[in-house]
């Protein structure tokens, strides 16, 4: 009797194992994760994904769907294949840190389009943005390279982030979340400082060149020449 009950205990532990493995974790914000000059790269763990095979999926029909029909991502965030259905990433946001305004940030500036949602916890609509390769540069949120959105979380409280991703590619992209002050203060100082440096040496380097080709009269170099002054001109758009 005692064998049977322990067997019978050790196949509901194996059952239950996999169920709990299938849980997603929530993405905690807090001193630790964005309370720096670095931002928070989101894992894989903290995303569960729903592949919408009839592209007419609402957010509100969606947000109460059983969490079984989310599959929590197993490798690094975020990899997919060439799925043309829509793909539907879902996280939810406990904010444990003294700020409330963040940007989530994706990695990646050639989505051709990305809707952005956040919900409360009552499963309330708070904001919604589309972007995307397909739309005027003027309709992002932010206007970046990347696709940025910005979002609010009050302290100790937490909510709901859904992205709708249409690509039409393989799809990879980071996630990454910043407090809003840091992102476009410590931050961006940064890139225009390394972008500044970056021309300056392009500058000098094209001017050089000029010099030489000019003077050693090797003109056939000169469609090279066009080519690196040409993917120069262009590396901003990325």
């Amino acid at each position: 009797m005692m064998r049977i009950l322990t067997g019978l205990i050790y196949s509901l532990l194996c059952l239950v194992q996999p169920l709990a493995g299938q849980s997603q974790s929530p993405m905690l914000l807090d001193s630790a994760t964005v309370g720096r000059d670095l931002p928070y790269q989101i894992q894989g763990w903290e995303v569960s994904v729903f592949e919408d095979v009839s592209n007419g999926m609402t957010i509100e029909k969606l947000h109460h769907l059983p969490d079984s029909l989310f599959k929590p991502l197993r490798h690094e965030c975020c990899n997919f294949g060439s799925e043309r259905n829509t793909l539907w990433l879902r996280m939810r946001v406990q904010n444990q840190t003294e700020k409330d305004r963040f940007y989530l940030e994706l990695v990646n500036p050639f989505i051709t389009k990305v809707t952005f949602y956040q919900l409360d916890t009552a499963g309330n609509v708070v904001r919604t943005d589309t972007t995307g390769t397909a739309y005027p540069f003027d309709r992002r949120p932010v206007k970046h390279r990347n696709f940025i959105f910005p979002f609010s979380v009050k302290n100790n409280a937490s909510g709901w982030v859904y992205l709708a991703l249409e690509p039409d590619y393989p799809l990879n992209l980071r996630m990454l979340v910043w407090e809003a002050d840091r992102r476009f203060v410590t931050q961006q100082r940064a890139e225009d400082v390394m972008l500044t440096v970056f021309f300056v040496f392009c500058t000098i380097y094209l001017a050089l060149s000029t010099v030489l080709i000019l003077l050693s009269k090797q003109y056939y170099l000169w469609p090279y020449y066009v080519y690196i002054l040409i993917t120069t001109a262009f590396i901003p758009a990325h």
